[in-house]
Parts: structure tokens; sequence; C-alpha cells
């Protein structure tokens, strides 16, 4: 009978102790999550230390069944071989950074690396495929599942982040882009995820916890690529700098292994971003394709200034009607001013008439 009470009173101690930490861990969860954005994936807490881990553990328990129904996916293409997989979105962090010596080191936002998991790593070296390892992306819209964490998503809040939009005629010219080509930064993503640069997940309008297919493919050498800078800063560089826009632009590029057309790049020079938009991409041979291969390819860079004259234009036409409204505005005013000076001396001369 003692020994009952004695383990009555262990248990007892042991699972207070651990509501107390899984609230910990929860609202700790919670605070990462809004951090990620992550779409109110996990439910907010509406009382009480064991209300938190309890919901905490329900999307817990709904996320590790939704990773299950991509591996159950994924299994089938590791079984045959094939260099496809079902990945699961992350965005790339600088928990990713590659050592000081590699051309990738505190850059990899501004390329096309990506990181994969091992698996995928391991089957790459063990067939021994040609560099560069080229895959091509594209974004699962439609996933008929119940357990993804983009169906808990308010609908309020909308399932997308903003995309920025640099001018309203790229809005309206450019067109969603539904793939974009990637290489690998590393092989040091969990199994079924991927982690992608923020300039990819804004293109493909990728969320944390979004899907997307990725493929293995071959694409043609670059010959040239047309770019149209989307920011008059790149005016303001290439005036206090003694390179050439190409050159700039050229030295950059090596930090992809392909572009894509329609998508918009960012490259940093001196820690500051510049972003540029694909306008073409053209093949060996001249021919224009939706994707070329940068690396190990002899790419000439060509700048498109048209929106960039755009956008000078419309800055000159809005500082124009900002100084006419100005003027107009003073003009008015001294007329204003001019009438009631006038009145008052009316006024006045009436007045001493009257006196008189």
């Amino acid at each position: 009978m003692m020994i009952s009470w004695v383990v009555v009173v262990i248990c007892t101690v042991t699972l207070a102790a651990l509501v107390s930490e899984g609230s910990a861990k929860g609202i700790k969860s919670m605070q990462f999550a809004k951090k990620l954005r992550f779409g109110n994936i996990i439910e907010p807490d509406d009382g009480g230390a064991i209300a938190t881990p309890v919901k905490y553990w329900r999307n817990a328990v709904r996320l590790a069944l939704f990773e299950q129904e991509i591996e159950d996916f994924n299994a089938e293409r590791r079984a045959v071989q094939f260099m496809e997989r079902r990945l699961i979105v992350m965005p790339l962090s600088d928990s990713f950074q590659s050592n000081k010596a590699d051309p990738m080191f505190g850059k990899i936002q501004y390329g096309d690396k990506c990181s994969l998991p091992n698996s995928l790593g391991k089957q790459i070296y063990e067939k021994r495929y040609d560099v560069p390892w080229i895959f091509e992306m594209k974004p699962v819209r439609h996933l008929h599942s119940q357990f993804a964490p983009s169906s808990l998503t308010d609908e309020a809040e909308g399932t997308h982040q903003p995309r920025e939009v640099f001018d309203e005629a790229l809005r309206r010219n450019k067109a969603c882009l539904d793939t974009v080509y990637i290489s690998p930064l590393d092989f040091r993503s969990p199994e079924n995820y991927i982690y992608l640069p923020k300039w990819i997940m804004r293109e493909l309008k990728l969320n944390p916890f979004d899907v997307v297919d990725i493929s293995m493919v071959k694409i043609k050498l670059a010959q040239l690529v047309k770019f149209q800078p989307l920011s008059t800063h790149w005016d303001e560089l290439l005036q206090h700098g003694d390179k050439s826009p190409q050159a700039l632009l050229e030295h950059e590029l090596n930090k992809y292994s392909s572009l894509t057309a329609g998508s918009t790049i960012a490259i940093s020079i001196d820690d500051h971003e510049y972003s540029f938009h694909v306008k073409e991409t053209i093949a060996e041979g001249g021919v224009s394709v939706r994707a070329v291969r940068v690396q190990d390819s002899d790419i000439r860079a060509d700048i498109d200034r048209s929106l960039l004259d755009q956008f000078i234009k419309d800055d000159a036409k809005e500082a124009e009607a900002k100084l006419s409204a100005s003027i107009a505005s003073d003009t008015a005013g001294t007329r204003s001013q001019k009438k009631r000076k006038a009145k008052n001396v009316t006024k006045g001369k009436t007045g001493e008439a009257s006196h008189l």
C-alpha cells in the first residue's frame, strides 16, 4: 500500500513538471512561429498552463502527420532512384552560412543556392552526376491534405505574405512565376524540407510550410541575359564607382548557377542590395529560353534601362507636380492676403469719412 502511494506521488510530480516544461516550450514555439509568420499554425492560447501544451501538442501531431504524407510520397521516388522530391518550404537563415573561403559567405540570400536533404545529396554522389546540379522547382498550389499547416491559416489574414512591387508598370506586365531553377548550397536540411532564399520565396509567393516539387534537369548554357535595374540607386552606384555596370553585374552573377526569365533577383554590392528583373535569357546559339545555366558559361550581361528611365521620368513629373502645387498654393495665399489688405484699407477710409 505504501509503495502504491509513493508511485502516485512520483507520477503527480512528474506530470506537473512536464506540464510546466511543456508550457514554456509551447510559448517559445508560438513566439518562434510568429517570427517566421507561420500563418497561425500554432493556435492561440486562451487560458491556463495546461491549455498551451495541449494545443501545441495538437498542432505538433498535425505537422508530424503532414510530414509523414510528404515522406510517403518521396519514399516511392527514392526506391526507384528518381531525382525528384516533394519538399516542405522554409526560409534560408544565417545558420546555413558557408565558411569564409566560400564565395557564398555572407551572400546566401543573393544566389539560387538552397539547402536540400542529405538523402538527395547521397544519391547525387553515389550516381556521380555531372556538375552543376540544377533542379527545376514548381510550387504545389493545390495540395489535398487535411494536415497541411497552410490549411490552419486564418483566412482573414490571407495565405501569402504581400509581395514587394517596385513599380505599377512592372506589376501589370509581369506574369506570376510558376517555375524557378535552383542549385544546392548544401545538404543539411532535415529530410523532406528545403530552405530557400527570400527572393525565391517572394517570386513564387511561398510561405513557410508550403510545398514544392523539384526534379534534376539539364539546361542550356547562357550566352546573353538582359537585366532591368529596378532602382535609381543603381545609377548612384555607377556615378561613384570606376567599374562598368556590366562588369559589376557579371561579377555578382557568380553566386547564381542559373537564371530564370521573368524573375526578379537581388545582388549585394558593398552591403547594399540591388534588384534586377531578368527580362530575357538567351542560350548558346541565340535561342531565347525559359532559363539558362550561368555556371561554367561565358555569360554577357545586357542592361535594359527602359524601366529605370521610366522611374526617373515619373519622379521628375511628380516633383514638377509638387512644385506647381506649391507655387499655386503660394500664389493663392498672396492673392488672399492682398484682398484682406485692400478690404482693411477700404474699411479704414469709410470710418474716417463717417467720422468727419
